[in-house]
């Protein structure tokens, strides 16, 4: 009885070897094709967004000012020349570091 035991589990793991070599060879093949079809589709919308891309009309780049600039002119001269300013104090001023 007990030999008759081990020869039916031998076969279950057998059995079930069998199965797993069978089924993931299978299932390896179907995800890598599935990975490959959905690059190929990828790059074809690639592909298609250039040519919609190249086939636009081209208008010129909108130019952003920022409000110092176009509306206070003064005060950018101001800011420069309090730099300028900060920057001959500096000069002046003892360097720790040497």
């Amino acid at each position: 009885m007990t030999q008759r035991r081990i020869i039916i589990g031998v076969l279950i793991v057998a059995a079930i070897l069998v199965a797993v070599l069978i089924g993931v060879p299978s299932f390896l093949a179907s995800r890598n094709t599935a990975s490959r079809d959905a690059c190929i589709k990828n790059l074809r919308q690639i592909e298609k967004m250039k040519q919609a891309d190249q086939a636009a009309p081209h208008f010129e780049p909108v130019r952003i000012v920022s409000a110092t600039s176009a509306l206070l002119p003064e005060f950018r001269t101001e800011t420069t020349n309090a730099n300028k300013a900060s920057e001959d104090i500096g000069a002046s001023a003892p360097n720790p570091q040497r």
